[in-house]
Formats: structure tokens, C-alpha cells, sequence
């Protein structure tokens, strides 16, 4: 391998974070951070309590153990932690939004159901929405027309 090939390969992780506009600067806001987690949990989860949001980058599980890093474990964490975010962004800003599109241009209208929404969308144009924490589900929310993570009323950890 040249040298002007090694240096490439290293400015990689760098350049996609800069193209797709991730970077430090757009991490998730710790809800918990009053609270130190223990090192023996496998996974960070949400609390039960956190309000529905709209289904945007960041609110998937993948990556987010790896944005609490710090000094040399974070400069070997972020390409992966850049790796989730882009995968997260092509879903919900590339892929959700063009289905979406494509529906509308052939229904002439937005999905009436939760049920419609993830037949004629999500599972006709199979899309891999990212794994939500425990406790949490995506809903669509057809009197706004968008995709939303609520708590999971199925899971049993909602009071």
C-alpha cells in the first residue's frame, strides 16, 4: 500500500463525517445525565418517561454507547459512531422521505393508519428502520404524516 493511498484511507472516516454533517457538534442530549450508568449494563436505554418524538437521526440504539467516550477511546469510536449516524440519516432523510413521495404521487394522499403507513411504506420498500431502545416503539402519527417513537405500550415498563 503507497503512503498516498494510507492517508486516504485514514481521512475516510473524516471526510464522510463532514459530508454528511455529523460530527461532535450533533450528539444526543443525555437525558440521564445526572445519573451515572453502570459499567455492567450491556446497552444505554431510555428512560420510560422520555416524551414521543418525531423519528429522526439519533434515536436508535446502535452507536450510542460508543458517543460516551472520551480522549483515545473516542478518536477509535468515532468512525463507527459516525458509521451508525449516516446509516440513521440515509434511512430517515434519504429513504423515508422518497417512499413517502412515491406514495403520495401514486395514492394522491399521506397513509390514513399505523397499519398502512408500514405495509405500503416501510415494508413495500423494505426499509430497516434503526433498533429503538427498550421501551420504545415507532409509531405514525397520521394527523401530522410523520413517523414517531413513543413508549412501547406493549413492552409492560410504562406505569
Amino acid at each position: 500500500m503507497s503512503p498516498n493511498q494510507f492517508v486516504r484511507l485514514r481521512l475516510l472516516p473524516l471526510a464522510l463525517s463532514l459530508l454528511c454533517g455529523c460530527g461532535p457538534t450533533k450528539e444526543m442530549p443525555s437525558s440521564s445525565s445526572s445519573e451515572p450508568s453502570s459499567p455492567n449494563s450491556p446497552s444505554v436505554q431510555l428512560p420510560s418517561s422520555e416524551p414521543p418524538r418525531k423519528a429522526e437521526t439519533g434515536v436508535g440504539i446502535a452507536g450510542r454507547s460508543l458517543q460516551q467516550e472520551q480522549g483515545i477511546g473516542k478518536m477509535i469510536a468515532q468512525p463507527a459512531a459516525t458509521l451508525f449516524t449516516v446509516r440513521e440519516k440515509v434511512v430517515f432523510e434519504i429513504q423515508l422521505p422518497q417512499a413517502v413521495a412515491l406514495f403520495q404521487a401514486s395514492e394522491g394522499r399521506l397513509p390514513n393508519s399505523h397499519e398502512e403507513y408500514f405495509e405500503k411504506i416501510i415494508d413495500a420498500n423494505r426499509i430497516n428502520l434503526p433498533k429503538l431502545p427498550a421501551g420504545q416503539a415507532y409509531r405514525y402519527r397520521p394527523d401530522l404524516g410523520e413517523l414517531w417513537v413513543e413508549p412501547d405500550p406493549s413492552s409492560g415498563s410504562n406505569p
